[in-house]
């Protein structure tokens, strides 16, 4: 499936149309965001191209993959013994080479990357040819080609990162559906593309169908996805199993970490930095406005999230099949999980607004996150920058939100250290109580029910 890449869709063409020297692209990002999808939809209508995909092999056995592949797509026959060869062939060819999987050239024989770079140098930049290299290990192609250290950095001309699609995206995705079914579904499948994929197949069913027939019944499509990408990417499997169900139940400092998975505090940070470096699973955040020494680490990923919450922990219970008492426990605790995907929702929504205005209110800030102390006070929003300071509170219930939660983020927000106005904000699923309305308004806040947050979007 195809969608929402015409940005980038748009960069290719535009450069392939001004082709007239060497242009040396770099395409990189996590697994199954949609990478081979958008090579296909851009060399479809291009009649000099070339697809090669690079598998583990040795390396006679890659130049030997290669040839027939060039072979069977051009016509011409080919055979390569060397990658100077190859080079030389691309070389005179011209139009447009994809190499998929490029990273692994890396791994199989450093010598084409090096080699590379060297008749890079010498002959290809000067030749009418698009070479774009295609990779999904994010660590492996910055060793290849974006780090300063990288034997192609300096050469590359452009970069195109792909990111899983976030809510303004996902939602158009899913036009047609209800806008709580669109949050939650967003809140548990999060914007891979390759995953949504199987979501969009159940889509008129109700959520737990959803879960059942996509994660949870055995030979569900996704029931051991994060597993296989873990695997596909690193070593010590376990530890990063421990790691990621430590997070997903609530630990996010080092030492909660540590204590949660037996892993020792001085070598937590190796795993996080692979788990955020190589694979941009998990993120770390200092409070905003608050003591740097604070810091959190977080699930960036939704589906992983979900998966390590629910699935992991259970996964003993599955290989019985009793998936009817998994997803019980699912449906249960539900609500809470989709809380903190709801935060994020309205964090991106103050993103996309920043510099506008939202209902009124003039929206302009530099930094945004959440705060939190040591003692276990938080405040969902925080934004600051221009003299002003946002702070909100994010509710996902089925209630309408009263005056006693407005009261209580005033009282917190005495604990935030900052200078200039503070603006309060209140975001709701279901909406305010006539009396919190009334409170808002006299103090000029801002708030924010789902259908707003819909608006908003759809306006964008």
């Amino acid at each position: 499936m195809f969608y929402n890449r015409d940005e980038e869709l748009s960069l290719l063409n535009e450069r392939y149309a001004n082709l007239s020297a060497g242009e040396l692209i770099v395409i990189y990002g996590r697994r199954r965001v949609g990478k081979t999808e958008l090579m296909r939809k851009f060399i479809n209508t291009i009649e000099k191209s070339l697809y090669l995909y690079i598998d583990y092999a040795s390396p006679l056995e890659v130049l030997d993959i290669i040839s027939n592949d060039i072979s069977r797509q051009s016509g011409d026959f080919v055979r390569f013994r060397d990658w100077d060869t190859f080079y030389s062939y691309i070389s005179s060819r011209g139009g447009v080479v994809v190499i998929d999987e490029f990273q692994r050239l890396f791994e199989i024989d450093k010598k084409a990357v090096t080699r590379l770079q060297r008749i890079w140098d010498l002959e290809l930049k000067d030749k009418p040819l698009m070479l774009v290299l295609v990779g999904s290990s994010i660590g492996m192609m910055r060793n290849a080609a974006l780090s300063g250290t990288a034997p192609l950095y300096g050469r590359v001309t452009s970069t195109i990162k792909l990111q899983p699609l976030d809510y303004r995206s996902f939602r158009h995705f899913f036009s047609g559906m209800d806008e709580v079914k669109k949050a939650q579904l967003y809140a548990i499948f999060g914007g891979t593309l390759y995953y949504l994929e199987f979501v969009k197949k159940y889509e008129t069913e109700d959520i737990r169908t959803i879960i059942h027939e996509t994660v949870l019944k055995k030979g569900a499509p996704l029931q051991n996805e994060p597993l296989n990408l873990l695997h596909m990417e690193l070593t010590e499997i376990a530890r990063y199993n421990s790691i990621l169900s430590a997070i997903s139940s609530g630990k996010h400092t080092f030492k909660e970490i540590s204590d949660y998975s037996g892993i020792e505090t001085s070598n937590i940070s190796y795993y996080i930095d692979n788990l955020s470096k190589l694979l941009e699973l998990t993120v770390a955040a200092d409070p905003v406005g608050g003591k740097k020494k604070s810091g959190r680490y977080a699930i960036k990923d939704n589906f992983f999230r979900f998966w390590y919450r629910f699935i992991f922990k259970n996964h003993a219970a599955l290989e019985v099949s009793t998936t009817d008492k998994v997803m019980d426990i699912i449906m249960e605790h539900l609500n809470n999980y989709l809380a903190f995907a709801f935060e994020d929702i309205a964090r991106e929504l103050l993103v996309h607004y920043n510099g506008r205005t939202i209902k009124g209110h003039s929206i302009k800030f530099s930094t945004i996150g959440a705060w939190w102390n040591r003692t276990g006070d938080e405040i969902d929003i925080c934004a600051s920058g221009d003299g002003k300071m946002y702070l909100g509170k994010v509710k996902w219930t089925n209630r309408q939100v009263g005056c006693n939660v407005a009261r209580q983020l005033v009282k917190k927000s005495e604990m935030v250290r900052g200078s200039g106005e503070r603006i309060f904000m209140l975001v709701s699923r279901t909406g305010f109580t006539d009396k919190c309305i009334r409170y808002m308004d006299e103090n000029e806040w801002i708030y924010l029910e789902l259908k707003d947050i819909t608006a908003l979007f759809q306006e964008s």
